[in-house]
């Protein structure tokens, strides 16, 4: 894939390209919280408890932290190896749908460790649950990385948002309630499926 130093070169260069025009980045930093709200909407419209929302100063904190979710909090250090390397490498074999499904079901497994311990963002997630949800996030930023030509950068920003809105809307499991995440879930399938059969895009032709 790299071709020595010229093709390492390349791949860098397609990974930090951020001239993608501007409905990418918009789509990385609202799909999450779209996702997230709705879920908490059709628990409400169910008769499901909502936790109560954070208050505006905490927002204002967690905004102010948000860098460091994107540097410590895993999108920044995995995305080069997810959507910069496997995807693209997976693509030229199989498409880049499946290579989608193949770089989540590994992904999941990857942070299976975390749904193991305790005292972990993850230990109260239903494992078999994450495990499909994430494989069908992996098929949405599969397809935001071949619209973005194969940068990293909209999959950075993607699992972000995703992480940061994690911390602050009340989806996560709490005392073996799992409603909120498992609309989350079925949510997050729903639009893997959409962008599994909807036609196109292509790999580009240099990968």
């Amino acid at each position: 894939m790299f071709e020595g130093v010229p093709g390492l070169r390349r791949w860098i260069k397609t990974c930090l390209n951020w001239r993608l025009g501007w409905r990418w980045y918009a789509l990385a930093m609202l799909v999450p919280p779209l996702i997230m709200g709705t879920a908490l909407a059709v628990q409400w419209s169910i008769g499901g408890t909502i936790p109560p929302l954070p208050s505006a100063r905490i927002i204002m904190v967690a905004l102010a932290q948000f860098p460091l979710v994107m540097i410590l909090g895993g999108p920044l250090g995995e995305e080069f190896g997810w959507r910069g390397y496997a995807l693209p490498k997976l693509s030229e074999r199989m498409g880049w749908r499946w290579a989608g499904v193949i770089v989540g079901a590994v992904w999941a497994l990857w942070h299976v460790p975390l749904l193991l311990m305790t005292d972990t963002a993850q230990a109260d997630l239903p494992m078999m649950m994450f495990v499909v949800s994430t494989i069908g996030l992996s098929v949405v930023m599969a397809r935001l990385s071949v619209n973005a030509r194969l940068s990293v950068l909209p999959a950075i920003l993607l699992h972000s948002v995703i992480n940061w809105c994690s911390m602050v809307l009340p989806i996560m499991p709490k005392g073996g309630d799992a409603q909120a995440y498992s609309l989350v879930a079925a949510i997050t399938i729903l639009v893997a499926l959409v962008a599994l059969v909807k036609p196109g895009p292509e790999m580009p032709s240099e990968v």
